[in-house]
């Protein structure tokens, strides 16, 4: 019961801060004049790595594999249109390096976050621990 609740929490908040970070790139990528500075991208990336773990943390607890092919598959689909978004930006006037700092941001948590999770499957671990983080005998 206790291990649930700890994957509800570490999943829904890894979803959470990942939505405000894509509402704040959408902020400051948009045409509304917003003051851009380099806190912003950092401030991006900070919840991008922080959903990210978060997300990792909750792919780790998951007792089968079917939910891991499920976000596997769904980020490898974020990943995919972030990269084809990523490209069509590519030369414009507008991109310079803290543009691409905001792009790459998502790209790389989408990346990280179907990668691990397909490693889960593919290595077969059907009990959906990782030995190292969880002791089975402490159950």
């Amino acid at each position: 019961m206790k291990k649930n609740v700890l994957l509800i929490i570490l999943f829904s908040l890894g979803i959470i801060s990942r939505v405000i970070a894509h509402f704040i790139r959408f902020v400051i990528t948009s045409d509304i004049p917003v003051l851009y500075s380099e806190s912003g991208a950092i401030t991006v990336q900070v919840l991008f790595s922080l959903a990210t773990l978060l997300l990792l943390f909750a792919s780790i607890s998951f007792r089968s594999n079917k939910p891991r092919v499920i976000i596997g598959f769904t980020f490898l689909l974020l990943f995919i249109i972030d990269l084809f978004i990523y490209k069509s930006h590519l030369g414009a006037e507008y991109f310079n390096s803290s543009y691409a700092q905001l792009q790459v941001a998502s790209l790389l948590s989408a990346g990280i976050l179907a990668l691990f999770n397909f490693f889960l499957v593919f290595r077969g671990d059907s009990q959906g621990q990782a030995s190292v983080l969880i002791d089975n005998r402490a159950n």
